[in-house]
């Protein structure tokens, strides 16, 4: 069954003779590398546009377009992408993908696939290895008013390899929003899924995921579900059942909610989750998932038949982390309590087994401070346990942007996060950004278009293409002294403080000013 057999047998955690390892992973870090689509993301040329004839889509949100999008998909060569200009485009059946093709939009602000039925909304099958989704947002309308009405998952990777959902969104509650069943080396990326019929704790409200990785039938292994927002759901990220060697990373799981589950009471919930069914069977566990970076309200490995999962660089916001026999928790952030009514401490808890905490932060008991395993002599951390360096995607973001080695005062954020903010407390950007230059000393100054209270960001780079944030203040103007004489490039960011509670009072960011060149 895959080398899970002969893997358990080398790694284990309780081996004192193997904790330096567990600080500095190779062996495993090599298949977390490995996790998402082999090669890049391949760029489809458009083969079809589905308001063309013979397939005449109206896109206007009251005729039902799924006879002619389904078409589309069909008559769509492989290798291409099926396009969607701007508009509505009404389905009341499943669209079916069973081939190497994209789904393309416009883009996810002016393309909205709008699922008014209980069934799936997209459905990627066998056949449909090197699929996406791109650019384009899948809005369930269909109401249900009760746990025992029709549900079912937005959209649904059953069985394929190196497929991918990248940049979109999904929004309205309908059970599972994105699931992939039996898949390997898939990736959800750079997208916004949430559950918006006004935020209400709706239907079955037991049901309500964000992101599933499950292998019912067949190993799901080396999937990556990396740079997304997810807000208002029972779970976030969810893994269940036979799964290996995936990696959840540099996410915002913004708002987990409690739900009134059928003999069990109310009960408080968790963003990233390894579940806790169906696990009798040692085979049908979850394995060596790295959960990196990402800022959550409170992940959890529920079930002691979860070995060899790691934690790393994560920042929980509130509730803690529940980890099981042979976990490593490292290098964690557990910072204030987003939300006052939530009355747990955030911290470590229902450790079992012999799991590995080490270097972990916590502001609240039994912090604040970051504390170690003294029988780890290493106390270094990577950056990251599956990237070599600061990813394009993290723009001028600081890489890691989380860790207890970090913290006190860790002000970093990921880039989901920013996205988030800014997207909900937009920000004006800065002009007529100036120098003057004596000597290494090079005097910034710049006008302010905000009406708010704000930070302004001044990012610099030596090329013109690699920018980094080196410094920020309330003024408008900043005096940079620089090391040696040469060509350096500036643009500034203004930063407001209308979002978050508690702990994450950062709101949006602008984009950047113009850039200016310096010669020194």
């Amino acid at each position: 069954m895959f080398f899970l057999a002969c893997r358990l047998d080398t790694l284990h955690l309780h081996s004192e003779s193997q904790l330096d390892e567990i600080v500095l992973p190779a062996e495993r870090t090599s298949y977390w590398h490995e996790a998402g689509v082999q090669g890049e993301i391949p760029d489809y040329p458009v083969g079809v546009n589905v308001t063309d004839a013979p397939y005449n889509a109206s896109g206007n949100g009251t005729v039902d377009d799924t006879a002619a999008i389904q078409a589309a998909i069909n008559a769509c060569p492989s290798e291409h992408a099926v396009y969607f200009p701007a508009g509505d485009y009404l389905t009341t059946g499943t669209l079916t993908i069973s081939k190497s093709i994209a789904l393309r939009g416009e883009s996810r602000d002016t393309v909205r696939i709008l699922h008014d039925h209980s069934g799936y909304a997209i459905r990627l099958e066998a056949g449909g290895d090197r699929a996406g989704l791109e650019d384009l947002h899948v809005k369930t309308v269909y109401l249900f008013l009760d746990s025992s009405g029709p549900k079912g998952t937005k959209i649904i990777f059953s069985g394929v390899r190196n497929s991918w959902i990248r940049n979109i969104e999904t929004s309205g509650y309908l059970y599972h929003a994105i699931s992939l069943i039996n898949c390997s080396y898939c990736e959800v990326r750079d997208s916004y899924v949430h559950n918006s019929l006004e935020n209400a704790e709706h239907g079955d409200q037991n049901g309500a995921y964000g992101i599933e990785i499950a292998g019912r039938d067949s190993l799901a292994a080396y999937n990556l579900v990396e740079n997304n927002i997810l807000d208002w759901f029972r779970h976030s990220i969810i893994l269940q059942v036979h799964c290996m060697n995936n990696v959840v990373a540099y996410n915002l799981c913004w708002t987990s909610w409690g739900c009134q589950v059928t003999g069990c009471g109310y009960s408080m919930t968790t963003d990233i989750e390894l579940h806790h069914p169906d696990y009798d069977d040692l085979s049908r566990a979850i394995y060596f998932t790295l959960i990196e970076g990402n800022v959550a309200e409170s992940p959890a490995a529920q079930n002691n038949n979860h070995h060899n999962n790691a934690w790393f660089r994560n920042r929980i916001n509130q509730r803690g982390l529940a980890i099981m026999t042979n976990n490593i928790a490292m290098n964690n952030e557990f910072t204030e309590r987003k939300r006052i009514d939530i009355d747990s401490t955030n911290n470590i808890g229902s450790i079992h087994g012999d799991s590995v905490m080490h270097g972990n932060y916590f502001t609240e008991s039994p912090g604040p401070g970051i504390f170690w395993d003294d029988s780890i002599t290493d106390r270094t951390f990577p950056a990251s346990y599956y990237l070599d360096s600061r990813p394009d995607w993290f723009g001028d973001l600081d890489w890691p942007c989380c860790g207890g080695d970090l913290m006190p005062g860790n002000k970093r954020r990921n880039p989901a996060e920013v996205r988030y903010w800014t997207m909900l407390f937009p920000e004006e950007a800065p002009s007529n950004l100036q120098s003057a230059v004596s000597g290494n000393d090079i005097n910034l100054t710049w006008n302010s278009n905000s009406s708010n209270d704000v930070d302004f960001i001044i990012c610099r780079s030596s090329d013109g293409t690699d920018y980094h944030r080196i410094a920020e203040t309330s003024a408008t103007s900043f005096a940079d002294t620089v090391s040696q004489s040469g060509t350096y490039y500036y643009y500034i960011r203004a930063r407001n403080y209308l979002g978050g509670v508690d702990g994450d009072a950062m709101g949006g960011e602008s984009d950047p000013s113009e850039i200016i060149q310096v010669d020194t």
